[in-house]
């Protein structure tokens, strides 16, 4: 067996288990927020404690916010990624 068709393996193995019905396609993907419903499938006001109490939809809980709706956000030019 190949390198590359032993690592197809390993990836194949570690995300579908036929097993349990869970395949490539099992659950949709949620990456960002605009197309997918992403962090808000939690984050949002339907899910809450007994005393009431939500899950926030403060971004900065979970992530480091670095740049909003900028041209050319200055942590581009930190990380080498472009010259301003």
């Amino acid at each position: 067996m190949t390198r590359a068709a032993r690592e197809l393996t390993r990836i194949y193995n570690r995300n579908v288990f036929p097993d349990l019905g869970v395949t490539w396609g099992t659950y949709p993907n949620n990456l960002g927020h605009t197309d997918f419903p992403g962090c808000f499938r939690c984050h949002h006001d339907a899910h809450s404690t007994p005393d009431k109490k939500t899950i926030t939809q403060d971004c900065s809980v979970c992530h480091n916010v670095l740049a909003v709706d900028e041209a050319s956000p200055e942590i581009l030019n930190t990380l080498g990624l472009k010259k301003l």
